[in-house]
């Protein structure tokens, strides 16, 4: 059986940190996150409910509307 020819160890350790370099500057180019957003100030629980009864009440005018057109109408 023949002996693989091997590199020397100067060579091989060359191309691993060159190797190591490679896969270094890909993850920093393709994988790095943006800068992080300042967080928005959280809003009070009443204006997420005043929004929820506007649009509550807006959908109930909207229905009465809509089924008061058609019985009147027929």
């Amino acid at each position: 059986m023949i002996a693989p020819i091997r590199e020397p160890k100067s060579q091989r350790s060359r191309m691993s940190a060159e190797s190591r370099k490679a896969r270094q500057w890909i993850v920093k180019s393709l994988l790095s996150r943006p800068d992080a957003e300042p967080r928005r100030h959280p809003t009070a629980a009443w204006q997420h409910w005043l929004g929820a009864i506007w649009i509550s009440t807006v959908a109930v005018v909207y229905l009465v509307k809509m089924l008061s057109g058609y019985f009147v109408s027929n």
